[in-house]
């Protein structure tokens, strides 16, 4: 015996279903290049906003006991990843330790050796920074651009 649905209940599925392919698209974006589908590649702009109204319709079907809830519930199990890396939760922050490590990377400009700034202490300036930050005892890596 088949259940009459009501035009309402019709009319969000088929906007749940919407939603569902909307978000697989933003899903796969970036795993394909831009380039190929520029209009595309704005539905990743999209994504909270899919992942929330996914998390309302999974509500909507579940308080009403429809089996439709899947359709949205398997959509966020896939895309837990995404979930993961756009909304992140606080986690206890690390002490720092004697054998921690400390990188330091500074673009020198060659020291302003074709005077790009009025300054003429620039290389006083960048050593003092390093001595004062003790990096000098870890790594330190000097960019100087190729030209």
């Amino acid at each position: 015996m088949k259940h009459n649905e009501t035009w309402f209940s019709k009319v969000m599925y088929a906007f749940n279903i919407l939603l569902v392919v909307l978000t697989f698209c933003a899903y796969l974006l970036p795993f394909l290049a831009p380039k190929l589908f520029p209009f595309l590649s704005v539905l990743s702009l999209f994504l909270p906003v899919f992942i929330f109204l996914n998390v309302l319709f999974f509500g909507f079907w579940l308080l009403q006991f429809k089996k439709k809830m899947l359709l949205s519930g398997l959509v966020l199990l896939l895309g837990i990843t995404f979930i993961n890396k756009l909304y992140h939760f606080s986690s206890p922050p690390f002490e720092q330790e004697k054998t921690d490590i400390k990188i330091m990377s500074y673009n020198v400009r060659l020291f302003n050796l074709y005077e790009w700034l009025p300054k003429t202490d620039v290389p006083e300036q960048i050593s003092t920074f390093v001595v004062r930050y003790h990096v000098y005892k870890q790594i330190i890596s000097f960019f100087e651009p190729a030209f």
